[in-house]
């Protein structure tokens, strides 16, 4: 594990981890009208100078940790990418599980089935398994740290999801809420 790994384009750089998630993250919302924009439209405008600067830095951290790969070289010669490799693909099957729960709930309401039987955002907690799956993968202490900011932003912007989802679906997800763990 090193802070910052060699920096290099090539064909055997960690792109590969970036790709799929895209593939899996932006493609499965497409499978049904107006998922697309409820997933990755904010839930509750920025209501305070805090949520906004919340939400930028959780943009910039995303961005960081999905295109910095590209320039990673992959080392196959660690324990750490196979963990890692491991980490990722566990996660990414996981990830495509959730968005599945998602895009198959009718968009007026609240998603309760399948992940979110046992988590309020699996998404969040896949996707943060995930990355510190490419993070180890890559032996990138700096995409550890950086997704370690990510971390936080999310947590800061699912509470304000959750506010939302009060607002919008009242009672039946208040109830939801009692029954289910908002992470584990």
């Amino acid at each position: 594990m090193e802070l910052v790994p060699e920096f290099s384009i090539g064909l055997w750089n960690g792109w590969w981890f970036s790709l799929i998630y895209l593939i899996v993250n932006q493609g499965i919302p497409f499978f049904r009208k107006g998922t697309h924009k409820r997933l990755f439209t904010p839930a509750n405008p920025h209501k305070t100078l805090w949520e906004a600067i919340n939400y930028y830095i959780s943009w910039v951290a995303w961005i960081g940790s999905v295109f910095y790969p590209v320039f990673v070289p992959i080392n196959t010669g660690t324990v750490y990418f196979y963990a890692g490799t491991c980490i990722y693909l566990a996660g990414m099957a996981l990830n495509a599980i959730a968005l599945w729960n998602y895009v198959t709930t009718p968009l007026d309401q609240p998603i309760v089935k399948g992940l979110y039987r046992f988590s309020r955002n699996p998404i969040y907690i896949i996707y943060n398994f995930t990355w510190y799956g490419v993070g180890l993968a890559l032996g990138s202490w700096l995409l550890i740290i950086l997704h370690t900011i990510e971390v936080i932003a999310c947590h800061i912007i699912t509470l304000s999801e959750e506010r939302y989802c009060l607002q919008k679906y009242g009672r039946e997800y208040q109830d939801y809420m009692t029954k289910v763990p908002r992470y584990f």
